[in-house]
């Protein structure tokens, strides 16, 4: 398995359809949210809009000449809340690999290569985000260092 850049002509539609995955897994867990395929081509322009404003960069996990992930890092993110003022720091935007792919240490990897991404590019902190539910994402998170820095709670109505 080899971790490289995102490269435009070839790997567009194997990260499209990546995206499209993450959303429908997310949407498993909350299908309130919009399914992957009706949003893919506005998501995958945000990517590199986001990319292009935070100074990030898009990697993809490769194994026998198969895209099975990718991973967003934006080096100089600086959060749009008024109250979090202009601190600038690393963030994760995505972290993904195809379900045959799983228990691998591929999610490891690109998390591993995103960090090393950062601390290249004196990034001094890095975020990132997970949906509650989303054990498997929270454990692998937490055993890369990651702690909770604060929570968002729902109550149905």
């Amino acid at each position: 398995m080899i971790i490289r850049a995102y490269q435009a002509d070839s790997d567009y539609q194997h990260v499209r359809a990546c995206a499209v995955a993450l959303q429908d897994y997310e949407r498993l867990i909350d299908p309130r949210m919009p399914g992957g395929e009706s949003i893919a081509d506005e998501y995958m322009s945000n990517i590199f809009k986001q990319c292009k404003q935070y100074t990030g960069r898009l990697f993809v996990a490769e194994q026998q000449q198969e895209i099975c992930g990718y991973v967003t890092v934006y080096t100089r993110y600086v959060s749009n809340e008024i109250e979090d003022g202009p601190r600038e720091f690393g963030y994760i935007g995505d972290l993904f690999v195809k379900s045959k792919f799983r228990d691998q240490g591929i999610g490891n990897q690109l998390l591993q290569y995103a960090e090393e991404h950062a601390r290249r590019e004196d990034v001094k902190e890095i975020m990132i985000g997970v949906m509650a539910a989303n054990q498997a994402a929270l454990k692998l998170y937490q055993k890369q260092g990651f702690v909770a820095y604060a929570m968002m709670l729902e109550k149905k109505l």
